[in-house]
């Protein structure tokens, strides 16, 4: 596979493994709350969301393919791109 194939990979496993989900939605709360105050950045969002991927990729390499490894460049590539989305997400009220 390639990375692209990796990385999507990796996304879908992270969005339907259950045992995620909590963590997922913490992520999410906490946005939430610094949006609401007005202290969103988009750098800590990535952060926070580049956390949950982390977490994610170290199940996917246990439960899935251990000879798949993602880089600290592409965990962040992820988590900037899925900030963006679940700002927009957040801001349409999906979340709510």
């Amino acid at each position: 596979m390639s990375h692209e194939e990796d990385d999507h990979e990796l996304e879908l496993y992270a969005d339907n493994t259950g045992e995620l989900y909590p963590a997922k939605k913490a992520v999410v709360a906490m946005l939430k709350k610094k949006i609401a105050a007005g202290t969103y950045h988009h750098e800590g969002a990535a952060k926070a969301w580049a956390g949950w991927f982390q977490t994610a990729a170290k199940r996917f390499a246990r439960e899935i393919d251990s000879s798949v490894r993602f880089s600290s460049a592409e965990i962040k590539k992820l988590a900037h791109h899925r900030a963006r989305y679940e700002l927009e997400r957040i801001e349409r009220g999906e979340w709510d």
